[in-house]
């Protein structure tokens, strides 16, 4: 990951309304989740997912799931305790089986999944890894 990579950045990407709808798209194509991960023990782990008919849905491990909006979701990222660290992942959760059947397969499926969120990741970056893979900077 980029040093130039931004939280406060990311933040301001997921406010944008042509984003958002992009996002939900890629999602849901790609069945990709964002993953909300506490450090420190905390035992909080929700998913962020598009459901099947097409809602962005609040998942937290091993409870019932919540319709969820982006401005929802977002004051829920910003409020998050400071003093708290947490990891965030946006991709797809797959067992086991799924990756040992997906072979060598798996590869170009992982990159068409990493090329869908480029652009969401220079948002976060301010254009960083277009240039550096350019070899510039």
């Amino acid at each position: 990951m980029s040093d130039e990579w931004d939280w406060w950045r990311l933040l301001d990407a997921l406010a944008d309304g042509a984003r958002q709808k992009a996002l939900m798209n890629i999602m849901q194509l790609h069945k990709l989740q964002w993953i909300i991960e506490p450090a420190h023990g905390q035992t909080l782990q929700p998913r962020v997912y598009v459901s099947a008919g097409g809602a962005l849905v609040w998942q937290p491990h091993g409870c019932a799931f919540e319709p969820i909006d982006w401005d929802m979701l977002l004051t829920r990222l910003q409020d998050w305790p400071a003093d708290q660290w947490v990891n965030l992942y946006l991709g797809r959760v797959r067992t086991k089986e799924e990756a040992i059947s997906a072979s060598a397969s798996l590869a170009s499926t992982l990159a068409t999944e990493f090329a869908a969120l480029i652009e969401l990741y220079d948002a976060c970056t301010d254009g960083a890894s277009r240039t550096q893979a350019q070899g510039v900077g």
